[in-house]
């Protein structure tokens, strides 16, 4: 399999900063050719070597050891695998619920794992503690199928916002609807409220984060 290693990325966390690296670790380079995955979170506590060696040659990089976060990585087998990043070692295998794992967004605590399924319509709540699904939502009915193309969990799990645009097959044709931006809440899994977008022109998908405040 190739190496893939550049087409994901880090979620590096401290008491200092959250911000997105992109991944050329060895020991993920490794992870790829030996399991199919499809997407690939990792949570790094704490990641101070890691943040620090971001600009460094990638040579140099190549000699290091393994960090000492958690990977949690999704498969074609409908599953979210925790490995534990020193030794690549698989620790759970979590089973989902709505098919093959795409996306992630993990909770602040490290202890809630939410995922987008690979047909971008259903949202899975997988607690990490107890190493399962506990809950799942999605916003298409009937006729009608609504892509969620992001997602971000607000810091207090009250609420999640999605990125979606949807698709209604008629008789004769597809209508589809205008690039928005959600407010799901995570108890009643209701539509509380559409965000304005800060631009005119319509998009295939934008990069959702909350600020420290």
């Amino acid at each position: 399999m190739a190496d893939m290693s550049d087409k994901m990325s880090y979620i590096i966390e401290d008491s200092r900063c959250r911000k997105i690296v992109p991944g050329r670790q060895a020991s993920l380079a490794r992870l790829m050719r030996r399991w199919p995955a499809v997407a690939a979170l990792v949570a790094l506590l704490p990641a101070s070597a890691l943040v620090s060696g971001v600009s460094a040659p990638l040579a140099a990089q190549e000699v290091r050891s393994g960090g000492n976060g958690t990977i949690y990585m999704g498969a074609y087998n409908n599953s979210v695998y925790v490995i534990d990043e020193a030794t690549l070692e698989v620790t759970r295998r979590i089973t989902t619920t709505t098919g093959i794992p795409n996306r992630f967004d993990l909770a602040p605590d490290n202890e809630t794992l939410y995922v987008r399924d690979a047909a971008m319509e259903h949202v899975e709540v997988v607690d990490l503690v107890e190493g399962r699904s506990v809950d799942s939502f999605t916003l298409s009915e009937g006729n009608t199928r609504v892509r969620i193309r992001t997602m971000a969990v607000d810091p207090g799990e009250e609420y999640i916002l999605l990125a979606v645009r949807s698709y209604t097959r008629l008789l004769d044709r597809f209508e589809i609807s205008d690039f928005e931006l959600v407010r799901v809440d995570l108890d009643s899994h209701e539509v509380t409220d559409t965000v304005p977008l800060p631009f005119d022109e319509q998009r295939q998908g934008v990069n959702l984060m909350f600020s420290p405040d």
